[in-house]
C-alpha cells in the first residue's frame, strides 16, 4: 500500500505535538512492512529518519497539469520527476479550485500564513498548541485550560 501524507513538522525538528504524531503514525506504517509512505512538509532539513520519503509539499502535485520531463528534472529536491508523474497520475479528485497552484499543479504554504503560524508558535510556546488543517485551510488555535 502506498501512503502521502502531509504534515507541517517532523522530528528532528520537533515545534509542538504534530512532530510526534507524525512520527508515531509513520513508523507504525512502516512497521506493517508492506507500506511505502511519502511525507510531504514545508520545509523538510535532510536530518529526517530515512526508513521514509520525506520530501518539499510545494512539489507535490495536487491538481493534473500536462507538463514536459524538460521543464521539471531539475526543479525537485528530494525525489525525481518520475516521481513527479507518478503522484500526478494518481491525482483522484479535482484540486484546481485551490489558489496559489503553480505550472506544475503544485500548491505551497502561502508564505504570509506560514510565517504568521511560526510567529504565534514561537512567541506563545507556554500554552498547548494545537494545529488544524482542513482542505486549504490551516489555522493555528491556541489550547486553554
Amino acid at each position: 500500500m502506498k501512503v502521502l501524507m502531509f504534515g507541517w513538522e517532523f522530528p528532528p525538528k520537533i515545534y509542538g505535538g504534530l512532530a510526534v504524531a507524525s512520527y508515531g503514525i509513520t513508523k507504525g506504517l512502516d512497521a506493517q512492512g508492506d507500506v511505502e509512505t511519502t511525507f510531504c512538509m514545508p520545509r523538510p532539513c535532510g536530518d529526517e529518519e530515512k526508513f521514509l520519503k520525506i520530501i518539499n509539499m510545494s512539489q507535490v502535485p495536487i491538481a493534473w497539469r500536462d507538463v514536459q520531463y524538460d521543464n521539471i528534472k531539475n526543479r525537485f529536491v528530494g525525489h525525481t520527476a518520475e516521481d513527479y508523474y507518478r503522484f500526478r497520475d494518481h491525482i483522484y479528485a479535482d484540486f484546481n479550485y485551490m489558489q496559489g497552484l503553480d505550472d506544475m499543479g503544485c500548491w505551497a504554504l502561502p508564505a504570509a500564513i506560514q510565517a504568521t503560524c511560526m510567529t504565534r508558535l514561537t512567541t506563545s510556546l507556554s500554552l498547548p498548541a494545537y494545529w488544524h488543517a482542513r482542505s486549504s485551510l490551516i489555522s493555528f488555535m491556541p489550547m486553554t485550560g
